[in-house]
């Protein structure tokens, strides 16, 4: 009988940790940026046209735009220091940080300079720092792993760019996916369960 208790426990821990592992894959499908397609037109003629977002430093004139777009009806033209801002985390945890990005020129000529930045939690993200970007009337996919220090994350882009506008659209910021395939952690956690009940029998 105390084998058998242990076996039920033993395999009731791997059957919780295999519904923890299978239902990783649906939780990243959910981004924790507000509007992050700037599809929400209802503030369309405000100053800080972008629900969702926080707009702070010399702000310009930021705008929605229907052309170019990445997906849906619109994009965004954005100013300086734009941000998320207050994105709920979980300190040590991984992130997808993804987004479309053009340099739109309209069919005039690109004039350097001209800068893009990213920004996480206060901290340059490592590669996403683009000077000189030419330009074009389609969209580049940019995507980046980040770490949260705490429960609360700003994400920040920041740019200069006097005579073109960058064209910001689909951003998102995800759970990291869990690493390896589930089925090989399932097996590794099945192997685990199986020595356990095997020193529980030895110890009996």
């Amino acid at each position: 009988m105390r084998n058998r208790s242990s076996l039920g426990a033993w395999l009731a821990v791997v059957l919780a940790a295999a519904a923890v592992i299978m239902a990783g894959p649906d939780e990243a499908q959910s981004s924790l940026v507000v509007n992050g397609g700037f599809e929400d037109d209802s503030q369309i003629f405000d100053p800080q046209p972008f629900p969702g977002w926080t707009l702070s430093g010399d702000i310009g004139s930021p705008s929605l735009v229907t052309n170019p777009v990445n997906s849906g009806f619109y994009a965004a033209s954005l100013a300086l220091n734009t941000t998320v801002g207050n994105l709920s985390t979980t300190p040590l945890a991984s992130y997808t940080l993804d987004f479309f990005l053009t340099n739109y020129n309209g069919g005039d000529p690109v004039t350097p300079p001209n800068l893009f930045e990213v920004w996480w939690n206060g901290a340059l993200v490592l590669g996403a720092s683009f000077a000189n970007v030419p330009g074009s009337s389609s969209f580049t996919e940019h995507t980046f792993t980040v770490v949260a220090t705490g429960t609360s994350t700003d994400l920040t882009f920041k740019y200069t760019n006097d005579n073109q506008f960058f064209i910001l659209d689909d951003v998102s910021v995800t759970p990291a996916s869990v690493s390896g395939p589930a089925s090989l952690v399932l097996m590794g956690l099945g192997l685990v369960a199986l020595g356990g009940v095997g020193w529980r029998r030895r110890q009996t």
